[in-house]
């Protein structure tokens, strides 16, 4: 049977730069809403200045997510629903969890629909967003990609492609560095401040639990983000043990140590 063509390369290309122009204003609202990571914040009256799940997150995410998609064979064409998934990911924020995945879903079929795309890749780009949320399961964490229903293995291989990424830098020389950074945004502080240390030691152990039980929820994550798991875990065991020595006393020490590690110096 002859393959069934679904769009003519003109349409095919428009489209592909349709998505390449949502996901760019997927980008600005970002980092008009929560920053770009930058100590000063860019516009006055934004919502959050964040300290993680700003402008330099949804980027790692948009390019770990095209690799993702490339090993995975998707065409140009689901590389792009990819890339605007990847880039609206977290473009509501400051919600509960669950209700800021749908509404980021529903932002990006929205601007699909919009801008012409036909209604199975608008499903497809909605549930790449919506499967980045996180369920827990007693000490595993597993995202909602593994967990919902696909209608074809391309709706399934776009929304892997996106949720893989979210959870790229846990294993990578920056993971620590990000880490703290959400540590901080979970204390309610500006990127330019430093955070309380209290609560370090109680963090610190999550996050451990977390790296030692998270699963990506399709094999190729843990073979392109995955590589560094035990050297990260082993680098945030570390760190609890030199809070609990006294060794690292202030959030620069911290710092110095985490800049070390991305580095590949000695901490």
């Amino acid at each position: 049977m002859a393959e069934v063509v679904r769009f003519s390369d003109n349409q095919e290309q428009r489209l592909i730069a349709a998505a390449q122009e949502i996901g760019w204003l997927a980008l600005t609202e970002v980092a008009t809403k929560y920053g770009t990571g930058s100590p000063v914040p860019e516009v006055m009256g934004a919502e959050a200045n964040l300290a993680f799940h700003h402008l330099g997150h949804t980027m790692h995410v948009r390019n770990d997510a095209r690799q993702a998609a490339k090993a995975l064979g998707l065409s140009e064409f689901d590389q792009s629903l990819v890339d605007a998934a990847a880039k609206a990911h977290d473009i509501v924020q400051l919600r509960a969890r669950g209700v800021m995945e749908e509404e980021s879903a529903q932002w990006l079929e929205d601007r699909l629909r919009r801008a012409g795309f036909e209604g199975d890749d608008i499903k497809a780009g909605g549930l790449a967003v919506r499967g980045t949320a996180v369920v827990m399961d007693g000490p595993v964490m597993r995202q909602v990609a593994s967990l919902q229903e696909y209608s074809s293995e391309r709706e399934r291989l776009i929304a892997m492609s996106v949720a893989c990424a979210d959870m790229a830098s846990l294993y990578q020389p920056r993971g620590p560095l990000l880490s703290h950074d959400l540590y901080k945004e979970f204390q309610g502080v500006d990127p330019a401040d430093e955070p309380s240390m209290d609560g370090l030691p109680d963090y610190q152990n999550g996050q451990i639990t977390l790296m030692r039980h998270y699963l990506f929820p399709h094999p190729v994550g843990e073979a392109l983000f995955g590589t560094g798991r035990e050297a990260t875990i082993e680098y945030h065991e570390g760190v609890l043990r030199a809070l609990g020595a006294g060794a690292i006393q202030s959030w620069g020490q911290l710092l110095e140590r985490d800049m070390h590690f991305a580095q590949g110096l000695p901490v």
